[in-house]
């Protein structure tokens, strides 16, 4: 998102990531701080419960009502809908979310995300959503269809990568 050109304000747990945004990105020193003028919160954590635990300390000095929240974090479809039923109790939009790539790939053409949720949500954050990568996909308004959907598509790859690897199939030259 930093090179989208969107005002941006950015927290993490650990300041020198952070800080490594500093001049792309406004860096603030609290979630609270970075979410009091957002209009879309992105969540990006080790977890769903990392997640959960940011965004409960953020609403005790923040209202979220009339805002969205992305959430990029690896996860279960159970855990999707967790989050989504906290957002709805705080009155915010829940876009969930699922990156297909490495890191170093993010923004870029082989990057693939995923996106659940309400799909008038999706339609207005469409391009903002797209500088995630080369192909963003609205796959239902289910939350959970994005992370399931992730899984599908990684154990797919991860198929074809043992088959073609195991020692009875002979090479493909392309």
């Amino acid at each position: 998102f930093a090179e989208s050109g969107v005002p941006l304000a950015v927290w993490n747990r650990n300041p020198a990531r952070a800080y490594a945004l500093e001049g792309r990105a406004r860096v603030t020193r609290s979630a609270a701080e970075a979410c009091a003028e957002a209009d879309l919160i992105v969540l990006v954590l080790s977890n769903y419960s990392a997640g959960l635990e940011v965004m409960d300390d953020v609403t005790g000095d923040v209202d979220l009502a009339g805002r969205t929240l992305l959430q990029l974090t690896s996860g279960s479809p159970t855990d999707a809908r967790t989050l989504q039923a906290w957002a709805h109790m705080h009155g915010v939009t829940y876009l969930d979310g699922a990156l297909v790539a490495y890191p170093q790939t993010l923004g870029s053409a082989q990057a693939i995300a995923l996106v659940a949720g309400e799909e008038a949500e999706f339609e207005r954050r469409r391009a903002l959503l797209g500088t995630l990568g080369g192909v963003t996909v609205h796959v239902g308004e289910a939350i959970g269809a994005a992370v399931r959907h992730s899984v599908d598509h990684l154990t797919r790859l991860s198929k074809v990568s043992a088959s073609l690897s195991h020692p009875s199939h002979p090479a493909i030259a392309c």
